[in-house]
């Protein structure tokens, strides 16, 4: 949810520092969710085909690389591509995450699973977006963006790290 956290600032930036006009921006936020809409199904596909972990490894990678372009854009433009980015990531951590915490534990076990993968990442949930404001108040709105790349980057990391994935075990069963 740190790697996301420049999500909140990416078309306000373009609006105050970029000059993006309002009806771009309008048009941005539409792209947005168009991209999520779209993002559902074929990501929930490459997730049944191949794993769960990947596509979520992929949306770190994805906000990764939104946030680094927001970090870095020169012109409005830059942002369609980072908007795009963006809303892949939060279908994979959204739509993808939730299905994940159904591959844990036991049939019983599994509506604690999913309560508990969602209560957990709540104080990061409403944390992440503050921290983000706070970084773009303090320093700038690129510092906001760099360090949500960071902690992308971070979470592709420990997921490499960490997180086994149970997609194959669960065909075998």
């Amino acid at each position: 949810m740190i790697g996301m956290m420049g999500q909140a600032f990416y078309i306000i930036y373009a609006i105050k520092v970029l000059n993006l006009d309002l009806e771009a921006a309008g048009f941005m936020t539409g792209l947005l969710f168009i991209t999520q809409v779209a993002a559902n199904p074929v990501l929930g596909w490459i997730s049944d085909k191949w794993s769960s972990s990947s596509v979520i490894k992929g949306g770190a990678i994805a906000i990764c690389l939104a946030s680094l372009i927001a970090w870095r854009a020169t012109s409005p433009g830059w942002f369609y591509l980072v908007i795009i980015l963006s809303g892949m990531a939060s279908t994979a951590f959204w739509t993808i995450g939730m299905a994940k915490s159904l591959e844990f534990g036991k049939e019983e076990e599994k509506p604690t699973y999913v309560g508990l993968s969602n209560t957990l990442i709540s104080p990061s949930t409403i944390l992440a977006p503050l921290l983000g404001g706070w970084l773009a108040d303090f320093s700038s709105y690129s510092t906001t963006f760099f360090v949500a790349a960071a902690f992308s980057i971070l979470c592709v990391i420990l997921m490499q790290i960490f997180v086994k994935d149970n997609s194959r075990q669960l065909e075998a069963t």
